[in-house]
């Protein structure tokens, strides 16, 4: 069973092709103005198998039909027919996707019937995969980007419906919280034709950064022997991050706010208007609200700026993001430094999770990297851990390394213990409660061989197991 939707302004034609697919058990509809078809198209693309066309209509023809569907539904087969179409008209057609082309009058019934049910078949198919490289596109533009947290999956939610339009965004959050990262993923699904381009406002001068972004003609001031494209050319057809957009002087604010509201600008120099086609996405840690009251910052800017907003959280308010963050750095930091880290002990997740993380994700990956790269144990640990986090998580009125599980234990420790002595602490109270070396290994997380090596260095290794294995 298929649905067929026939436009054609000769109503007796549509008429005997839906009486000849009825026959053959498919469900049609009949339209004699491709405008009126296109609304019904619209409202039902759910139920709808295939659109069969005449070429020329008054108003809307069914080449422009066409283009509406192929835009929107590129999935759905469309074939057109025509009685004044030349062979050139037939090919052209067939070029830019139409899946068939029906000469009037009709010759051969049997043959026009085979190919609406093949159609009809290859509709599914083509369905499926168009949604599977959908996925695909989705999973390579957030790869990045990672978390599950309720927030993080709403960002991915908003990303994904926003991309594919041409409006501004405005991406705010704290430092190292994944702003840029956010904006490759709107490009990615953007399927705009042109390159991304990204510019630092807050690393150059005003007017470096004029001419960083409008470029300057030769002459335009000392040091220009040539003319120069700049990042909004360069971004043409495609979309520009401008960084740190709250750092941008009164002088640019009112250039870029012309850029937005009639796509153009001069060159620095240059008297000639150039037009440009790009997508704006900005970002900032700053409160731009504040500066607009403080009339650093102009309103209108703002305004046309702001059209979508994409908040990124704190690290603080996604904890639950950061065992995913953490093995996605360890196994990263691994492979980029030759290392064979496997994994992270339970304690030393738990301190991660614990700490407030001022720098967010950019901190925790860096501090993940220190840890691969200076560990030279298989499995990462407390004592891997930089001191300036656990002076912070010691500073608590309990610290816990354990991760709630009854088979892990919970350690108090004194306000002000070294941290080279945590660990000792940790591991001599294991022992002496369980007498036995391989369940300390597998409580604390850490190797046996690690295990053994440690007692060895502190002299607690009697050179025996079975001394620890009495009960």
């Amino acid at each position: 069973m298929g649905f067929i939707v026939i436009v054609d302004d000769e109503l007796s034609i549509a008429d005997a092709l839906s009486r000849l697919f009825q026959m053959h058990g498919l469900e049609v509809t009949t339209f004699q103005n491709a405008a009126n078809a296109w609304q019904y198209i619209d409202e039902n693309i759910d139920n709808i198998d295939l659109v069969i066309t005449d070429l020329v209509m008054p108003e809307m023809s069914g080449q422009q039909l066409f283009q509406k569907i192929k835009n929107s539904y590129p999935y759905l087969p469309v074939i057109v027919m025509s009685g004044k179409a030349t062979a050139s008209d037939a090919v052209e057609l067939m070029k830019e996707g139409v899946y068939d082309f029906f000469i009037k009058p009709f010759e051969n019934i049997d043959k026009i019937v085979l190919i609406v049910k093949k159609a009809i078949e290859l509709k599914e198919i083509k369905k499926e995969n168009i949604s599977l490289k959908s996925k695909l596109s989705e999973s390579i533009a957030f790869q990045k980007i990672i978390g599950k947290s309720k927030k993080m999956v709403e960002i991915y939610e908003t990303v994904t419906q926003v991309a594919p339009t041409k409006a501004s965004v405005l991406i705010t959050g704290e430092t190292g919280t994944g702003k840029e990262e956010i904006a490759e993923a709107i490009h990615k699904l953007s399927g705009r034709k042109g390159q991304l381009v990204k510019v630092n406002c807050a690393a150059l001068t005003e007017t470096l950064l004029e001419s960083e972004l409008f470029g300057h003609e030769k002459g335009a001031f000392t040091g220009a022997i040539k003319t120069r494209l700049g990042r909004f050319e360069l971004a043409n057809e495609g979309t520009i991050f401008l960084d740190e957009i709250g750092e941008v002087s009164q002088n640019i604010q009112v250039k870029l706010l012309r850029v937005l509201q009639h796509k153009q600008f001069e060159r620095v120099g240059g008297e000639q208007p150039i037009t440009v086609d790009v997508r704006i996405i900005s970002a900032t840690n700053k409160n731009l609200a504040e500066k607009i009251k403080e009339g650093t910052f102009r309103e209108d800017l703002y305004f046309r700026l702001n059209v979508i907003n994409i908040h990124m959280p704190p690290l603080r308010e996604r904890v639950e993001d950061i065992p995913l963050l953490v093995k996605h750095f360890i196994d990263r930091f691994s492979k980029e430094h030759s290392k064979e880290i496997v994994g992270i002990t339970p304690r030393a997740l738990r301190v991660l999770m614990a700490y407030s993380w001022s720098g967010n994700v950019r901190e925790l990956m860096n501090v993940i990297e220190n840890m691969v790269i200076l560990s030279r144990d298989e499995i990462l640990d407390v004592v891997h851990i930089p001191s300036y986090i656990m002076d912070e998580i010691s500073k608590k009125p309990e610290f816990s390394l354990s991760d709630g599980n009854q088979d892990y234990e919970t350690i108090k420790i004194k306000l002000g213990t070294p941290l080279e002595d945590i660990e000792k602490i940790y591991i001599t109270q294991l022992l002496q409660k369980y007498k036995n070396k391989a369940k300390v290994a597998q409580i604390s997380g850490i190797g046996r061989k690690t295990l053994y090596n440690k007692l060895k260095k502190w002299g607690m290794d009697s050179g025996k197991e079975e001394d620890y294995q009495k009960s």
